[in-house]
């Protein structure tokens, strides 16, 4: 099983935990199922890049196979980038609240899956595009705050919080 950090970050409050493939490749289906079209791509922040791929269809983490495969159709058809599952790093799931000039004040969600092949850091994005007027401001900008959460993630040194209970004697129970 792949475990990776996964960040949640609502208004700027953020937690890492564990993740793994499975629940990740749910989170997405579950978001790809709530709108009508998803745009995904990938952001840069080091070479200030962002390439859009076009609209999302499915996301497969092959735990088999060791690849992470990304369905998505471009204008010239339907496509699949694949990356291996030993270089997914870390994920982000970042929800601000944001006031769109029509829709008022709405909880916009983009969510981003990373890869280091170790010669480079690729991040994909998946972000609806049907209600927001500038979707790829909010992949921008969400990026730039959230993307440093996890880097320093341990799940070596995670504790439960049994830890933390004092200790009994059988006298005291």
């Amino acid at each position: 099983m792949n475990i990776f950090p996964h960040a949640y970050v609502v208004n700027f409050d953020a937690v890492v935990r564990e993740m793994d493939i499975t629940k990740f490749e749910q989170l997405v289906t579950e978001y790809l199922g709530n709108y009508t079209s998803v745009l995904v791509g990938t952001i840069d922040l080091e070479e200030q890049e962002l390439f859009v791929l076009g609209e999302a269809k499915k996301l497969e983490l092959d735990s088999e196979a060791g690849m992470a495969k990304l369905h998505f159709d471009m204008e010239e058809g339907a496509r699949t980038w694949e990356e291996p599952l030993s270089s997914l790093v870390k994920s982000h799931d970042a929800s601000f609240d944001i006031k769109e000039p029509e829709q008022g004040l709405m909880r916009v969600k983009v969510i981003y899956l990373t890869f280091d092949n170790g010669e480079r850091e690729s991040t994909w994005f998946f972000v609806d595009q049907d209600h927001l007027q500038n979707p790829l401001d909010y992949v921008v900008e969400f990026w730039r705050h959230v993307h440093h959460f996890g880097d320093d993630f341990d799940s070596g040194s995670c504790c439960s919080t049994n830890m933390f209970r004092p200790q009994t004697t059988a006298s005291e129970k």
